[in-house]
Protein backbone atom coordinates (compact mmCIF):
# COMPACT_ATOMS: atom_id res chain seq x y z
CA UNK A 1 0.00 0.00 0.00
CA UNK A 2 1.13 3.53 -0.83
CA UNK A 3 -0.64 6.87 -0.72
CA UNK A 4 -0.59 7.02 -4.52
CA UNK A 5 -2.08 3.55 -4.97
CA UNK A 6 -4.91 4.31 -2.56
CA UNK A 7 -5.75 7.60 -4.26
CA UNK A 8 -5.52 5.92 -7.67
CA UNK A 9 -8.03 3.35 -6.52
CA UNK A 10 -10.52 5.86 -5.10
CA UNK A 11 -10.48 8.47 -7.90
CA UNK A 12 -11.99 6.40 -10.78
CA UNK A 13 -14.76 5.23 -8.42
CA UNK A 14 -15.90 8.84 -7.83
CA UNK A 15 -14.84 8.96 -4.15
CA UNK A 16 -14.03 12.49 -2.92
CA UNK A 17 -11.80 11.33 -0.07
CA UNK A 18 -9.14 8.65 0.30
CA UNK A 19 -7.64 7.57 3.58
CA UNK A 20 -4.70 5.39 4.53
CA UNK A 21 -4.53 3.64 7.88
CA UNK A 22 -2.46 1.13 9.78
CA UNK A 23 0.25 0.99 7.07
CA UNK A 24 -1.80 -1.10 4.66
CA UNK A 25 -5.45 -0.05 4.69
CA UNK A 26 -7.15 2.20 2.13
CA UNK A 27 -10.50 3.78 2.94
CA UNK A 28 -12.86 5.29 0.38
CA UNK A 29 -15.16 8.09 1.49
CA UNK A 30 -17.84 10.07 -0.33
CA UNK A 31 -18.06 12.59 2.50
CA UNK A 32 -16.75 13.14 6.03
CA UNK A 33 -19.18 12.90 8.96
CA UNK A 34 -17.94 14.34 12.28
CA UNK A 35 -14.27 13.87 11.42
CA UNK A 36 -13.18 15.16 14.83
CA UNK A 37 -10.16 17.28 15.55
CA UNK A 38 -6.90 16.64 13.74
CA UNK A 39 -4.21 15.01 15.83
CA UNK A 40 -0.54 15.82 15.77
CA UNK A 41 0.64 12.33 16.58
CA UNK A 42 -0.62 8.84 15.88
CA UNK A 43 -0.16 8.80 12.09
CA UNK A 44 3.29 7.37 12.37
CA UNK A 45 3.26 4.03 10.55
CA UNK A 46 5.21 3.63 7.30
CA UNK A 47 3.31 2.46 4.23
CA UNK A 48 3.93 -1.19 3.45
CA UNK A 49 4.51 -0.31 -0.19
CA UNK A 50 6.81 2.65 0.41
CA UNK A 51 8.54 3.05 3.77
CA UNK A 52 9.29 6.71 2.97
CA UNK A 53 5.56 7.48 3.24
CA UNK A 54 3.30 7.48 6.25
CA UNK A 55 0.07 5.50 6.03
CA UNK A 56 -1.82 6.47 9.16
CA UNK A 57 -1.48 4.47 12.31
CA UNK A 58 -3.48 2.47 14.84
CA UNK A 59 -6.83 4.23 15.07
CA UNK A 60 -5.41 7.10 13.05
CA UNK A 61 -5.98 7.88 9.41
CA UNK A 62 -4.33 10.18 6.89
CA UNK A 63 -7.09 11.71 4.72
CA UNK A 64 -6.63 13.08 1.23
CA UNK A 65 -9.24 15.14 -0.64
CA UNK A 66 -9.74 14.99 -4.40
CA UNK A 67 -9.93 18.30 -6.23
CA UNK A 68 -11.84 16.64 -9.07
CA UNK A 69 -15.62 16.82 -8.76
CA UNK A 70 -17.42 13.54 -8.83
CA UNK A 71 -18.87 12.82 -12.23
CA UNK A 72 -22.01 11.03 -13.17
CA UNK A 73 -21.74 8.44 -15.91
CA UNK A 74 -24.73 8.37 -18.23
CA UNK A 75 -25.48 5.15 -20.00
CA UNK A 76 -26.82 5.64 -23.48
CA UNK A 77 -28.87 2.92 -25.11
CA UNK A 78 -28.85 2.95 -28.89
CA UNK A 79 -31.86 1.39 -30.55
CA UNK A 80 -31.73 0.23 -34.12
CA UNK A 81 -34.90 0.64 -36.12
CA UNK A 82 -35.57 -1.78 -38.93
CA UNK A 83 -37.49 -0.62 -41.97
CA UNK A 84 -40.44 -2.98 -42.39
CA UNK A 85 -40.42 -5.13 -45.51
CA UNK A 86 -43.15 -4.04 -47.95
CA UNK A 87 -46.03 -6.47 -48.38
CA UNK A 88 -45.62 -8.24 -51.75
CA UNK A 89 -48.27 -7.37 -54.32
CA UNK A 90 -49.30 -8.33 -57.84
CA UNK A 91 -47.61 -5.90 -60.21
CA UNK A 92 -50.35 -4.32 -62.32
CA UNK A 93 -48.14 -3.10 -65.16
CA UNK A 94 -44.68 -4.02 -66.44
CA UNK A 95 -43.57 -1.95 -69.39
CA UNK A 96 -46.21 -2.36 -72.11
CA UNK A 97 -47.69 -5.40 -70.35
CA UNK A 98 -50.85 -5.23 -68.24
CA UNK A 99 -51.98 -7.71 -65.61
CA UNK A 100 -55.00 -9.70 -66.87
CA UNK A 101 -55.76 -11.92 -63.93
CA UNK A 102 -54.92 -15.08 -62.04
CA UNK A 103 -55.65 -18.25 -64.04
CA UNK A 104 -55.59 -21.95 -63.32
CA UNK A 105 -52.90 -23.99 -65.06
CA UNK A 106 -53.48 -27.63 -66.00
CA UNK A 107 -50.00 -28.72 -64.92
CA UNK A 108 -50.87 -32.43 -64.86
CA UNK A 109 -51.89 -32.49 -68.51
CA UNK A 110 -50.13 -31.81 -71.81
CA UNK A 111 -52.31 -28.74 -72.35
CA UNK A 112 -50.67 -25.96 -70.35
CA UNK A 113 -52.40 -22.60 -70.20
CA UNK A 114 -49.26 -20.99 -71.63
CA UNK A 115 -47.17 -23.42 -73.62
CA UNK A 116 -43.61 -22.07 -73.60
CA UNK A 117 -41.45 -21.84 -70.50
CA UNK A 118 -38.45 -19.50 -70.67
CA UNK A 119 -35.39 -19.04 -68.48
CA UNK A 120 -35.08 -15.57 -66.98
CA UNK A 121 -31.65 -14.19 -66.13
CA UNK A 122 -31.56 -12.76 -62.62
CA UNK A 123 -34.68 -14.57 -61.45
CA UNK A 124 -38.38 -14.14 -62.18
CA UNK A 125 -40.46 -11.08 -61.46
CA UNK A 126 -43.09 -9.32 -63.57
CA UNK A 127 -40.64 -6.98 -65.27
CA UNK A 128 -38.08 -9.63 -66.22
CA UNK A 129 -40.60 -12.30 -67.27
CA UNK A 130 -42.60 -9.96 -69.52
CA UNK A 131 -39.38 -8.64 -71.05
CA UNK A 132 -38.20 -12.19 -71.76
CA UNK A 133 -41.51 -13.15 -73.39
CA UNK A 134 -41.57 -9.98 -75.45
CA UNK A 135 -37.99 -10.60 -76.63
CA UNK A 136 -39.03 -14.11 -77.67
CA UNK A 137 -41.94 -12.73 -79.70
CA UNK A 138 -44.80 -13.60 -77.33
CA UNK A 139 -47.53 -11.13 -76.30
CA UNK A 140 -48.54 -13.14 -73.24
CA UNK A 141 -46.45 -13.77 -70.13
CA UNK A 142 -47.30 -15.71 -66.99
CA UNK A 143 -45.66 -16.00 -63.57
CA UNK A 144 -46.11 -19.28 -61.72
CA UNK A 145 -45.01 -20.91 -58.46
CA UNK A 146 -42.86 -17.95 -57.44
CA UNK A 147 -40.11 -18.70 -59.94
CA UNK A 148 -41.46 -19.84 -63.33
CA UNK A 149 -41.99 -17.72 -66.46
CA UNK A 150 -44.31 -18.93 -69.25
CA UNK A 151 -45.08 -17.35 -72.61
CA UNK A 152 -47.52 -17.83 -75.47
CA UNK A 153 -49.29 -16.14 -78.36
CA UNK A 154 -52.77 -16.84 -76.96
CA UNK A 155 -54.49 -18.94 -74.30
CA UNK A 156 -56.56 -21.86 -75.55
CA UNK A 157 -58.11 -22.79 -72.25
CA UNK A 158 -58.48 -20.44 -69.34
CA UNK A 159 -60.24 -20.72 -66.02
CA UNK A 160 -60.12 -17.51 -64.06
CA UNK A 161 -59.18 -17.78 -60.38
CA UNK A 162 -59.33 -15.15 -57.62
CA UNK A 163 -56.33 -12.84 -57.41
CA UNK A 164 -55.85 -14.10 -53.86
CA UNK A 165 -54.85 -17.49 -55.33
CA UNK A 166 -51.76 -15.89 -56.93
CA UNK A 167 -50.18 -15.15 -53.58
CA UNK A 168 -46.68 -16.67 -53.71
CA UNK A 169 -43.86 -14.09 -53.43
CA UNK A 170 -41.32 -14.09 -56.24
CA UNK A 171 -38.18 -15.94 -55.17
CA UNK A 172 -36.03 -13.27 -56.84
CA UNK A 173 -38.11 -10.27 -55.70
CA UNK A 174 -39.95 -10.43 -52.39
CA UNK A 175 -41.88 -7.23 -53.17
CA UNK A 176 -43.89 -8.92 -55.94
CA UNK A 177 -46.19 -11.94 -56.19
CA UNK A 178 -45.48 -14.57 -58.86
CA UNK A 179 -48.58 -16.74 -59.15
CA UNK A 180 -48.61 -19.95 -57.13
CA UNK A 181 -48.74 -23.70 -57.60
CA UNK A 182 -51.08 -24.34 -60.56
CA UNK A 183 -51.79 -20.61 -60.73
CA UNK A 184 -50.56 -18.17 -63.40
CA UNK A 185 -50.44 -14.41 -62.99
CA UNK A 186 -50.96 -13.48 -66.65
CA UNK A 187 -49.81 -10.30 -68.40
CA UNK A 188 -50.71 -9.14 -71.94
CA UNK A 189 -48.60 -6.89 -74.14
CA UNK A 190 -50.94 -4.03 -75.01
CA UNK A 191 -48.66 -2.91 -77.82
CA UNK A 192 -48.82 -6.25 -79.65
CA UNK A 193 -51.25 -7.00 -82.49
CA UNK A 194 -53.83 -9.62 -81.42
CA UNK A 195 -53.50 -12.95 -83.25
CA UNK A 196 -55.74 -13.73 -86.22
CA UNK A 197 -58.79 -15.78 -85.10
CA UNK A 198 -57.80 -18.43 -87.63
CA UNK A 199 -54.62 -18.97 -85.61
CA UNK A 200 -56.76 -19.96 -82.66
CA UNK A 201 -58.83 -22.32 -84.83
CA UNK A 202 -55.77 -23.88 -86.46
CA UNK A 203 -54.04 -24.68 -83.21
CA UNK A 204 -57.02 -25.32 -81.00
CA UNK A 205 -57.01 -28.57 -79.02
CA UNK A 206 -60.35 -30.11 -80.02
CA UNK A 207 -60.03 -32.73 -77.32
CA UNK A 208 -60.80 -30.00 -74.82
CA UNK A 209 -64.24 -28.99 -76.14
CA UNK A 210 -67.66 -30.54 -76.31
CA UNK A 211 -69.47 -30.42 -79.68
CA UNK A 212 -73.21 -30.52 -80.17
CA UNK A 213 -74.47 -30.96 -83.75
CA UNK A 214 -78.14 -30.84 -84.54
CA UNK A 215 -80.55 -30.18 -87.37
CA UNK A 216 -82.49 -27.01 -86.88
CA UNK A 217 -85.76 -27.12 -88.84
CA UNK A 218 -86.63 -24.31 -91.20
CA UNK A 219 -89.15 -21.86 -89.81
CA UNK A 220 -92.47 -23.53 -89.41
CA UNK A 221 -92.08 -26.42 -87.03
CA UNK A 222 -90.45 -29.59 -85.88
CA UNK A 223 -87.98 -30.30 -83.09
CA UNK A 224 -84.18 -30.20 -83.58
CA UNK A 225 -82.74 -33.57 -84.57
CA UNK A 226 -79.32 -34.55 -83.13
CA UNK A 227 -76.71 -35.35 -85.76
CA UNK A 228 -74.12 -38.11 -85.53
CA UNK A 229 -71.47 -39.66 -87.68
CA UNK A 230 -69.42 -36.52 -88.21
CA UNK A 231 -65.65 -36.86 -87.97
CA UNK A 232 -63.73 -34.03 -86.35
CA UNK A 233 -60.30 -33.99 -87.96
CA UNK A 234 -58.65 -31.67 -85.43
CA UNK A 235 -56.93 -29.60 -88.11
CA UNK A 236 -58.99 -26.55 -87.25
CA UNK A 237 -60.61 -26.25 -90.68
CA UNK A 238 -64.10 -24.79 -90.83
CA UNK A 239 -66.30 -27.04 -92.97
CA UNK A 240 -69.16 -25.47 -94.90
CA UNK A 241 -72.50 -27.15 -94.28
CA UNK A 242 -74.48 -25.09 -96.78
CA UNK A 243 -74.88 -28.10 -99.08
CA UNK A 244 -77.66 -29.32 -96.82
CA UNK A 245 -81.10 -28.09 -97.63
CA UNK A 246 -81.91 -27.47 -94.02
CA UNK A 247 -80.19 -24.95 -91.77
CA UNK A 248 -77.50 -26.52 -89.61
CA UNK A 249 -76.24 -24.94 -86.44
CA UNK A 250 -72.97 -25.91 -84.86
CA UNK A 251 -73.02 -25.19 -81.17
CA UNK A 252 -69.63 -25.27 -79.51
CA UNK A 253 -69.39 -25.20 -75.76
CA UNK A 254 -65.94 -24.00 -74.70
CA UNK A 255 -64.31 -23.41 -71.38
CA UNK A 256 -64.93 -19.72 -70.60
CA UNK A 257 -62.34 -17.37 -72.05
CA UNK A 258 -61.05 -19.73 -74.75
CA UNK A 259 -58.78 -18.29 -77.42
CA UNK A 260 -58.16 -14.85 -76.09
Amino acid sequence: MTIESCIAFCTPNAYKYAGVEFSRECCQLLLLISPGAPISSGCNMACTGNSAETCGGANAINIFSSSVSATTTTSTTTSTSTTPTPTPTIKQTAGTFQYKGCFQDAVLTTFRTLATQVTVTGGVNAERCTAACQAAGFPLAGLEFGQECWCDTYMEIVTLAPDTDCNKPCVADATELCGNGNRLAVYQDTSATPPNPQTCLTNFQLALITLFLQWVPTPGGGAPTPLSGFTITGNGSVVSLTEFRQVVALLVRLIPGTCR
